[in-house]
Protein backbone atom coordinates (compact mmCIF):
# COMPACT_ATOMS: atom_id res chain seq x y z
CA UNK A 1 0.00 0.00 0.00
CA UNK A 2 1.13 3.43 -0.63
CA UNK A 3 1.55 5.55 2.21
CA UNK A 4 3.10 8.80 1.15
CA UNK A 5 -0.03 10.33 0.45
CA UNK A 6 -1.22 10.15 4.16
CA UNK A 7 2.01 11.13 5.65
CA UNK A 8 0.90 14.81 6.29
CA UNK A 9 -2.31 13.85 7.69
CA UNK A 10 -0.39 11.62 9.87
CA UNK A 11 2.55 14.09 11.25
CA UNK A 12 -0.07 16.14 13.21
CA UNK A 13 -1.47 13.47 15.34
CA UNK A 14 2.15 12.24 16.47
CA UNK A 15 3.10 15.56 18.46
CA UNK A 16 -1.15 15.90 19.72
CA UNK A 17 -0.91 13.45 22.49
CA UNK A 18 2.01 14.35 24.08
CA UNK A 19 0.94 18.13 24.35
CA UNK A 20 -2.68 16.73 25.45
CA UNK A 21 -1.06 14.84 28.13
CA UNK A 22 1.79 17.76 28.80
CA UNK A 23 -1.56 20.23 29.42
CA UNK A 24 -3.14 17.55 31.85
CA UNK A 25 -0.45 17.37 33.86
CA UNK A 26 0.23 21.04 34.16
CA UNK A 27 -3.29 21.17 35.31
CA UNK A 28 -2.74 18.08 37.81
CA UNK A 29 0.36 20.06 39.50
CA UNK A 30 -1.68 23.24 39.60
CA UNK A 31 -4.38 22.14 41.60
CA UNK A 32 -2.09 20.11 43.74
CA UNK A 33 0.13 23.17 44.45
CA UNK A 34 -3.41 24.56 45.33
CA UNK A 35 -4.33 22.51 46.94
CA UNK A 36 -1.13 22.31 49.50
CA UNK A 37 -0.77 26.03 49.19
CA UNK A 38 -4.50 26.09 50.63
CA UNK A 39 -3.79 23.56 53.27
CA UNK A 40 -0.21 25.58 54.33
CA UNK A 41 -3.17 28.54 54.92
CA UNK A 42 -5.57 26.93 57.02
CA UNK A 43 -2.77 25.80 59.34
CA UNK A 44 -0.68 28.86 59.62
CA UNK A 45 -4.50 30.24 60.40
CA UNK A 46 -5.13 27.82 62.80
CA UNK A 47 -1.62 28.71 64.19
CA UNK A 48 -1.92 32.22 64.14
CA UNK A 49 -5.42 31.61 66.09
CA UNK A 50 -3.78 29.31 68.76
CA UNK A 51 -1.30 32.09 68.99
CA UNK A 52 -3.74 35.18 69.60
CA UNK A 53 -5.65 32.66 72.11
CA UNK A 54 -2.56 32.32 74.13
CA UNK A 55 -1.71 35.79 73.89
CA UNK A 56 -5.31 37.04 75.02
CA UNK A 57 -5.07 34.34 77.58
CA UNK A 58 -1.65 35.71 78.94
CA UNK A 59 -3.03 39.19 78.49
CA UNK A 60 -5.78 38.92 80.50
CA UNK A 61 -3.45 36.75 83.41
CA UNK A 62 -0.77 39.76 83.36
CA UNK A 63 -4.47 42.53 83.35
CA UNK A 64 -5.22 40.20 86.64
CA UNK A 65 -2.21 40.76 88.21
CA UNK A 66 -1.70 44.10 87.41
CA UNK A 67 -5.10 44.28 89.15
CA UNK A 68 -4.38 42.88 92.27
CA UNK A 69 -1.34 44.48 92.51
CA UNK A 70 -2.85 48.00 92.06
CA UNK A 71 -5.25 47.15 95.03
CA UNK A 72 -2.62 45.85 97.16
CA UNK A 73 -0.73 48.98 96.39
CA UNK A 74 -3.83 51.61 97.17
CA UNK A 75 -4.22 49.21 100.85
CA UNK A 76 -0.93 49.72 101.71
CA UNK A 77 -1.03 53.77 100.54
CA UNK A 78 -4.26 54.17 102.91
CA UNK A 79 -2.32 52.60 105.70
CA UNK A 80 0.92 54.64 105.13
CA UNK A 81 -1.11 57.99 105.02
CA UNK A 82 -2.75 56.74 108.15
CA UNK A 83 0.44 55.58 110.24
CA UNK A 84 3.04 58.45 108.56
CA UNK A 85 0.67 61.78 108.38
CA UNK A 86 -1.28 61.34 111.27
CA UNK A 87 2.14 61.13 114.01
CA UNK A 88 3.98 63.44 112.26
CA UNK A 89 0.62 65.88 112.14
CA UNK A 90 0.70 65.68 116.11
CA UNK A 91 4.77 66.49 115.88
CA UNK A 92 3.99 69.85 113.94
CA UNK A 93 0.99 70.64 116.09
CA UNK A 94 3.07 70.23 119.01
CA UNK A 95 5.87 72.49 117.80
CA UNK A 96 3.34 75.06 117.03
CA UNK A 97 3.12 75.35 120.45
CA UNK A 98 6.42 75.61 121.61
CA UNK A 99 6.78 78.19 119.24
CA UNK A 100 4.02 80.12 121.11
CA UNK A 101 5.97 79.68 124.32
CA UNK A 102 8.82 82.34 125.77
CA UNK A 103 12.20 80.52 124.15
CA UNK A 104 16.13 81.94 124.83
CA UNK A 105 17.69 82.79 120.96
CA UNK A 106 19.75 79.56 121.64
CA UNK A 107 16.17 77.62 121.76
CA UNK A 108 15.06 79.90 119.38
CA UNK A 109 17.27 78.76 116.76
CA UNK A 110 16.94 75.22 117.89
CA UNK A 111 13.38 75.25 117.57
CA UNK A 112 13.63 76.98 113.79
CA UNK A 113 16.09 74.17 112.98
CA UNK A 114 13.09 71.92 114.19
CA UNK A 115 11.13 73.16 111.99
CA UNK A 116 12.86 73.74 108.99
CA UNK A 117 13.50 69.53 109.33
CA UNK A 118 9.75 68.71 110.27
CA UNK A 119 8.49 70.90 107.19
CA UNK A 120 11.30 69.02 104.73
CA UNK A 121 10.36 65.73 105.91
CA UNK A 122 6.76 66.38 105.41
CA UNK A 123 7.05 67.64 102.11
CA UNK A 124 8.84 64.24 101.12
CA UNK A 125 6.39 62.06 102.69
CA UNK A 126 3.65 63.98 100.90
CA UNK A 127 5.39 63.48 97.58
CA UNK A 128 6.02 59.95 97.87
CA UNK A 129 2.58 59.41 98.69
CA UNK A 130 1.55 61.24 96.26
CA UNK A 131 3.63 59.68 93.77
CA UNK A 132 2.29 56.05 94.90
CA UNK A 133 -1.24 57.66 94.77
CA UNK A 134 -0.86 58.64 90.96
CA UNK A 135 0.93 55.69 89.95
CA UNK A 136 -2.53 53.62 91.84
CA UNK A 137 -4.70 55.71 90.20
CA UNK A 138 -6.24 56.96 93.23
CA UNK A 139 -5.91 61.13 92.88
CA UNK A 140 -9.31 62.25 92.12
CA UNK A 141 -9.08 65.52 90.35
CA UNK A 142 -12.09 68.36 91.48
CA UNK A 143 -12.92 70.80 88.77
CA UNK A 144 -14.21 74.03 90.29
CA UNK A 145 -14.75 77.57 88.73
CA UNK A 146 -11.95 79.38 90.59
CA UNK A 147 -9.98 82.49 90.65
CA UNK A 148 -6.55 82.05 88.90
CA UNK A 149 -4.90 84.75 90.29
CA UNK A 150 -5.68 83.66 93.89
CA UNK A 151 -4.29 80.16 92.95
CA UNK A 152 -1.32 81.36 92.37
CA UNK A 153 -0.79 83.63 94.88
CA UNK A 154 -1.23 81.15 97.25
CA UNK A 155 1.54 78.80 95.97
CA UNK A 156 3.85 82.02 96.08
CA UNK A 157 2.51 83.13 99.59
CA UNK A 158 4.85 79.55 100.45
CA UNK A 159 7.93 80.90 99.31
CA UNK A 160 7.88 83.84 100.51
CA UNK A 161 9.62 83.91 103.63
CA UNK A 162 12.61 81.54 101.53
CA UNK A 163 12.95 83.88 98.44
CA UNK A 164 13.04 86.84 100.85
CA UNK A 165 16.42 84.94 102.99
CA UNK A 166 17.57 84.54 99.66
CA UNK A 167 17.47 87.44 97.88
CA UNK A 168 15.96 85.94 95.18
CA UNK A 169 12.85 87.77 93.54
CA UNK A 170 8.91 86.15 92.17
CA UNK A 171 7.83 88.12 89.09
CA UNK A 172 4.22 86.67 88.16
CA UNK A 173 2.89 87.89 84.71
CA UNK A 174 -0.29 86.36 83.79
CA UNK A 175 -2.58 86.57 80.48
CA UNK A 176 -4.95 89.36 80.63
CA UNK A 177 -7.78 87.23 78.95
CA UNK A 178 -7.34 84.90 82.26
CA UNK A 179 -8.58 87.39 84.66
CA UNK A 180 -12.16 85.85 84.56
CA UNK A 181 -12.61 82.77 86.27
CA UNK A 182 -11.62 79.53 85.10
CA UNK A 183 -12.17 75.87 85.76
CA UNK A 184 -9.38 73.87 87.51
CA UNK A 185 -8.90 71.81 90.71
CA UNK A 186 -7.22 74.86 93.13
CA UNK A 187 -5.71 71.88 95.08
CA UNK A 188 -3.55 69.98 92.68
CA UNK A 189 -2.89 73.49 90.38
CA UNK A 190 -1.40 74.87 93.39
CA UNK A 191 0.49 71.93 94.41
CA UNK A 192 1.87 71.54 91.24
CA UNK A 193 3.28 75.34 90.92
CA UNK A 194 4.63 74.46 94.83
CA UNK A 195 6.75 71.64 93.13
CA UNK A 196 7.74 73.67 90.58
CA UNK A 197 8.95 76.91 92.91
CA UNK A 198 9.94 74.76 95.61
CA UNK A 199 12.81 73.33 92.69
CA UNK A 200 13.57 76.47 90.78
CA UNK A 201 14.09 78.23 94.91
CA UNK A 202 16.36 75.18 95.38
CA UNK A 203 18.72 75.27 92.58
CA UNK A 204 18.85 79.33 91.98
CA UNK A 205 21.42 81.58 94.56
CA UNK A 206 21.34 84.51 93.06
CA UNK A 207 18.42 86.20 90.24
CA UNK A 208 14.85 85.27 90.91
CA UNK A 209 12.06 83.09 89.38
CA UNK A 210 9.42 83.96 86.70
CA UNK A 211 5.49 82.41 86.36
CA UNK A 212 4.24 83.16 83.25
CA UNK A 213 0.56 81.97 82.84
CA UNK A 214 -1.20 81.99 79.06
CA UNK A 215 -4.23 81.00 77.35
CA UNK A 216 -3.57 78.18 74.29
CA UNK A 217 -6.14 76.96 72.11
CA UNK A 218 -5.57 73.53 70.53
CA UNK A 219 -6.17 72.10 67.17
CA UNK A 220 -9.53 70.91 68.43
CA UNK A 221 -10.42 74.76 69.61
CA UNK A 222 -10.22 73.89 73.13
CA UNK A 223 -9.01 76.52 75.56
CA UNK A 224 -5.70 75.15 77.76
CA UNK A 225 -4.25 76.89 80.27
CA UNK A 226 -0.10 76.87 80.05
CA UNK A 227 1.37 77.58 83.16
CA UNK A 228 5.61 78.11 82.96
CA UNK A 229 8.17 78.22 85.97
CA UNK A 230 11.37 79.95 84.57
CA UNK A 231 14.64 80.58 87.41
CA UNK A 232 18.21 81.25 86.63
CA UNK A 233 19.68 78.69 88.33
CA UNK A 234 22.17 76.29 87.80
CA UNK A 235 20.40 74.60 85.11
CA UNK A 236 19.93 71.21 83.72
CA UNK A 237 22.71 70.03 81.27
CA UNK A 238 21.70 68.20 77.61
CA UNK A 239 23.00 65.21 78.43
CA UNK A 240 21.08 64.58 81.52
CA UNK A 241 17.93 65.58 80.18
CA UNK A 242 16.47 62.19 79.62
CA UNK A 243 16.85 62.13 83.79
CA UNK A 244 13.83 64.76 84.09
CA UNK A 245 10.85 62.47 84.03
CA UNK A 246 12.49 59.36 86.25
CA UNK A 247 11.51 58.42 89.53
CA UNK A 248 14.03 59.32 92.38
CA UNK A 249 16.30 60.73 89.42
CA UNK A 250 18.49 63.82 89.15
CA UNK A 251 21.13 65.11 87.17
CA UNK A 252 23.82 63.85 89.40
CA UNK A 253 25.19 62.52 92.62
CA UNK A 254 26.45 65.88 93.54
CA UNK A 255 23.21 67.99 92.88
CA UNK A 256 21.65 65.12 95.52
CA UNK A 257 24.54 65.73 98.24
CA UNK A 258 24.61 69.48 97.12
CA UNK A 259 21.26 70.38 97.25
CA UNK A 260 18.98 67.66 98.74
CA UNK A 261 15.84 66.29 96.93
CA UNK A 262 14.58 62.57 95.66
CA UNK A 263 14.47 63.35 92.96
CA UNK A 264 10.48 62.70 92.80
Amino acid sequence: TNVEPYKALMTPVTFFVPVTLWHAERQRRLLFLAHEALACEAAARARGEEAAKAAQQQAEAAKGEADSAREAESRFMARMSHEIRTPLSGLLGFLDLLGQSTLSDSQKEIYTSMCSASSLLKAVVNDILDSAKLQAGMIQLDFQPANLHHTIDAAVSIFQQLLQSKGLYCEVKVCPSLDKEVVLDHVRVQQMLSNLLSNAIKFTTKGGISIRVALDVLADGKDVVRAEVRDTGIGIPVTETDNLFQDFGQANESVNRKYGGTGL
